[in-house]
């Protein structure tokens, strides 16, 4: 792309020091992109390196923060909408993605396997580019290659230990290692899957499967990420009622646009980040903010159901 430089597989456009942040969000919507999101140590030393060689020592980036601590930050291309920070259990780390916690195990792929299963999970299974990526940036940083779960079960097809579909596939094309290994590793080099020795020791991931959060009003959300749908407490429930609040964002660049899709002997108040009155909704409407923030406020009365986006 014209003006564009090509880093750690983003393109990449400095915009002089004289624009405002404003300004420069607008530039960067025109393209379909944002300002740059950084996901890890390796992405944050390119991204500095790109900046010194702009002759830059600090530049925007394209996150923001609701709030005073890391949990309440969300970049600008939803790029960490699933994911979250480590936690600790048992002296091991785990990471989250959608729906899943992971941690790594030392060990051969079986020995491997029957530790996951104490924790109800499996040794991991990948199912899209997204959680490939995710293995690599997250899980993988130390040791330079990580087992996989799975299996060679006939000639060049392979299995999953959780049983899932082989719906996604990384392997190298080009793979040099014997053919006689059955299992697979992802290698942070090329970044693509090899054959593996099953029985070596080795670094081996856990995926465990998360139970599903109920969703159901998200009355009294502190931060309700938009796209997203809410309703008032109770609906479609008979005799549940109770006032409700919610903090409505958007990621740094988007207005929150709410489109209240449904409204029963009920009515609501938007409010934008400083408390003042964008609307008073009692019908199908659409209300569209002038930042990112808004507040609406539900006196329990009635019912509705609303849908919350990212303009």
């Amino acid at each position: 792309m014209y003006g564009y430089d090509l880093v750690m597989n983003k393109c990449l456009r400095y915009y002089g020091s004289d624009n405002q942040i404003h300004s420069e969000i607008y530039e960067c919507r025109l393209f379909g992109g944002t300002l740059v999101t950084i996901n890890n140590a390796i992405e944050n030393r390119a991204v500095v390196q790109y900046a010194s060689d702009q002759g830059q020592d600090r530049i925007w980036l394209g996150s923001y923060c609701f709030g005073n601590s890391s949990s309440s930050c969300y970049n600008d291309d939803y790029s960490d909408s699933s994911y979250r920070s480590k936690y600790k259990s048992d002296g091991k780390w785990f990471e989250n993605f959608n729906n899943s916690a992971y941690y790594v195990v030392e060990g051969s792929i079986d020995e491997a396997e029957i530790e996951c299963q104490k924790n109800n999970g499996h040794v991991v299974s990948i199912h899209s580019k997204q959680e490939n990526d995710f293995i690599l940036n997250r899980m993988a940083l130390v040791p330079e290659n990580v087992r996989l779960g799975a299996k060679r079960v006939f000639n060049n097809s392979y299995a999953w230990a959780d049983g899932t579909l082989w719906d996604f596939d990384f392997r190298d094309q080009l793979d040099d290692m014997p053919e006689s290994l059955d299992c697979l590793e992802i290698f942070t080099v090329h970044q693509l899957w090899s054959r593996t020795d099953c029985d070596t020791t080795a670094s081996n991931i856990c995926k465990i499967p998360l139970p599903p959060i109920e969703d159901n009003s998200h009355c009294n959300t502190t931060l309700l990420m938009s796209p997203s749908t809410f309703t008032s407490y109770g609906y479609g429930m008979q005799g549940l009622q109770s006032p409700c609040t919610w903090k409505i964002v958007a990621p740094g660049p988007y207005q929150v646009n709410l489109q209240f899709l449904e409204m029963r002997n009920s009515s609501v108040t938007v409010l934008d980040a400083s408390g003042k009155l964008i609307a008073s909704v009692n019908s199908t409407v659409k209300v569209l903010a002038e930042s990112n923030i808004v507040t609406v406020v539900h006196n329990g009365q009635g019912t509705f159901k609303a849908s919350a986006l990212a303009f």
